[in-house]
This record gives C-alpha cells, structure tokens and sequence, in this order.
C-alpha cells in the first residue's frame, strides 16, 4: 500500500439566480501545504448584481498545541439592495480549538471599516473593533446534502467604535440549530428544521451600523421574501433592520430518482426593534416546493417560494437555483 499526496491547488466554481438579487457566479482558489507544514490559502470571490465580495483565509494547524488552528481572513465587499448600500472591509484574526471531532469553538478579533448609505439616504461612516467568539457543533454526515444529525452554531460578538459621528458600543448574539432526520433509514426521505434566534445587545437602533443590524428573508432564511426585507419597512417601503431575529424552518426532502428529488418547505420570520422578539412588525410566513439534480459535485436545487401573509410591498413569489441544500 502507497500514499501519494494530493494536488495542492483546487480551482472550484458556482453560480446562483434569485428573483430579487439576480444572477452571481462564484469562484474558489485553494492552496493546501502552502510553506510545507500543512498551511491552507484560500481566495473566494463573488460577483452579482447586487453584491461582489472579495475573501482570503489563511489557516495555519498545529499553532501552539494540537487541535488549534490559527486563522486570519480579509474581506472586501459592495452590498446594494434594499436595506443598505455598503463597501466595506473586514481583517480578522483568531484561533479555532477542535475540542472533539463535532465540536469547535473559537476567539479573535475583527477591524471593520464601512461607508455605507442607509435606506433613507443617510450616508455614514462605520470603524468597528470586535471581539468575536463562537462554538459550533456538526455531526452531520455530508456537508452538501445533510441526510441525519445536528448542526448548531453559537456565536457572541462584541463591538465598540464609531459610526457616524457618535460612539457606539453593542453586542450581537446569533445561534442556529438545523437538524436532519432520516424518516425510512434508506435516504430517500428527509425531514430537515432550522431555527434561528439572534439579538442585538443595544439600546438604541441607530447605535448599531445599518450591516451590523439584524434582517431576515431570502434564500437561506425565509424563502419567498427578498434578501432582508422582513421586518420593519420606512416611508419608502425598505428594510431598516432590527436588534432582534426569529425564524424557524421546516422541509421534507423526498429522492423520486436515483438523481433526481423534490421538496417541500414552510418558513417564518420576524424581526422586531427591541432586544427580545416582540413580533410588533408581525411573523411572516412562506411555502413552496422545490426540485433537486443530484450531481457528483452536490445536489443543484431549484426553489419556489411564495409569502402566505404578504404585505403591500412584498413579491409574489421569488426563484431561488443554487448548489447544495438551503440548510
């Protein structure tokens, strides 16, 4: 028996369509044994109507005892949709322990610097330094298409810094659960939930940077609505985010072919302006169907969702096509 070592380099790319956002085409670089001691450089881009983003990691194993990893990541990106305009970037710094082969936790910090222009036209200026710390855990048994086991991730980010003119200081805590469940034991039918429960630790609205805001809607949250338009809408019908999130999902996954399956999903959310959910902004609901082509580089899905309770700003429907499952 002989072992020969893989190709460093990997060149992977995607596309994706959304009603709302439009077509996007993604690109992946990765270098793995980057200076001989097993070290991974990573350049992701993102190029869409609405956004285009910019990524590199770089992740260096076995930093200070085994188990931890030290990573360091800068993020470039244009953002423009309803909510807000942004160009902004992102340095980060910190280092990720395994503590079991399911379990991660991980500490750092982060400098941001955004200009951004608000719903209502506000331009403003965003310095952020934060302290970002998470835990997740996965003992899912495919990262693409998930068929039994949890995923749950907590994370706690803490920021001080300036936006506008005006100190500012707030904290956002976000956790999400997603679990799968194989009903027959033969992977042809799948029920998948996701939940998520997220707040803001501020005071005030307009301390928090309009990006740093919570949102909900679009193709990984509550399909059937645009990209972050649940929630609380100004005079022109935009999104203004809030400083509270709730969304819960549900879908069955059925396989009718060897590489062919459909599905269908039901969604809500509700963001609120206070610290806690108080659904003051209402919960909105979605349904709709999906199909699935199940390639050798992860299932392709093609979704359609519609807004059960629509109010007078929200679409129809919207078509989401990607790779790999929603959640």
């Amino acid at each position: 028996m002989s072992l020969e070592e893989a190709p460093p380099r990997t060149i992977g790319g995607g596309v994706r369509y959304d009603t709302d956002a439009g077509p996007a085409v993604s690109g992946e670089f990765e270098h793995r044994n980057l200076f001989g001691s097993n070290e991974t450089l990573t350049l992701e881009a993102l190029v869409g109507l609405n956004e285009q983003n910019l990524q590199t990691r770089y992740r260096l194993p076995q930093f200070g005892r085994p188990g931890q990893d030290l990573v360091a990541g800068l993020e470039l990106r244009h953002i423009d949709d309803d909510a807000f305009e942004e160009f902004g970037g992102t340095l980060t710094l910190g280092l990720e322990r395994e503590i079991t082969p399911e379990l991660t936790i991980g500490a750092g910090g982060l400098l941001e610097l955004s200009q951004i222009e608000e719903s209502n036209g506000d331009d403003t200026t965003s310095r952020l330094v934060g302290l970002p710390i998470f835990a997740a855990y996965d003992n899912s048994d495919d990262r693409l298409d998930p068929t039994t086991g949890f995923r749950a991730r907590l994370s706690f980010m803490p920021f001080t810094g300036i936006v506008g003119d005006n100190p500012a200081a707030f904290a956002v805590l976000d956790g999400t659960l997603s679990g799968y469940f194989d009903l027959t034991g033969e992977k042809i039918y799948i029920l998948a939930g996701r939940g998520r429960i997220a707040s803001v630790l501020s005071g005030d609205l307009d301390v928090v940077s309009a990006n740093r805001r919570l949102y909900s809607g679009g193709g990984g949250s509550v399909r059937g609505y645009r990209e972050r338009f649940i929630g609380p809408l100004d005079a022109n019908d935009d999104p203004v985010g809030g400083l509270s999130a709730l969304e819960l999902g549900l879908e069955l996954r059925a396989r009718v072919a060897s590489a062919v399956g459909i599905a269908a999903f039901v969604e809500a959310g509700s963001v609120s302006t206070g610290v806690a959910p108080q659904f003051d902004e209402g919960v909105q609901f979605a349904a709709g169907l999906g199909a699935r082509y199940f390639s050798p580089i992860g299932p392709l899905r093609l979704h359609v969702g519609v807004p059960l309770n629509p109010r007078g700003a929200d679409d129809a429907f919207q078509v989401y096509i990607s790779i790999g499952q929603a959640f």
